[in-house]
């Protein structure tokens, strides 16, 4: 019975690696001196299986809560107490039209981007040039929230 059981795996391994040779070949999976028939051989529990796979889901799963939890609890107090602070942010000045113009166009507008702006907006060019720079300002991330990342 076992001879048979044996043979018809040993049939169906064949038949997987008659499939796609060039995926199953010897040098690209196993060292140097082992064989296919030498896995087989070997017992059951001297080898992984595929089901030994799934614990790296909830590993991966674990490490991604695991640094949430960090970044959201406990890194800002460890920031705070080692004098990480954030900067007091200049917010940009409410305007509809600049801001559409930013969210869609250009967050760095050109030239005679800037001269159609003046015109549209009644700002003159330093207003519209510091307003995009402010704007920029705001859209990058604090010091405690990079210091959360890093950590």
């Amino acid at each position: 019975m076992t001879e048979r059981l044996t043979a018809l795996v040993s049939s169906a391994s064949d038949s997987r690696m008659d499939l796609l040779p060039d995926v199953w070949r010897q040098d690209y999976w196993l060292p140097p001196g082992v064989t296919w028939k030498d896995m087989e051989e070997l017992a059951d529990s001297d080898r992984p299986k595929p089901l030994d796979l799934l614990i790296a889901l909830p590993l991966a799963l674990g490490f991604v809560a695991l640094r949430y939890v960090f970044e959201r609890f406990f890194a800002p107090p460890m920031g705070r107490c080692l004098g990480v602070k954030n900067r007091l942010q200049v917010t940009a000045a409410p305007s509809p039209k600049l801001e559409s113009f930013y969210t869609q166009r250009s967050r760095q507008p050109t030239q005679s981007e800037i001269v159609s702006l003046m015109s549209l907006c009644g700002k003159t060019q330093r207003q519209i040039e510091t307003w995009f720079r402010r704007r920029r300002n705001q859209d990058r991330p604090c010091q405690t929230k990079k210091f959360g990342e890093a950590a």
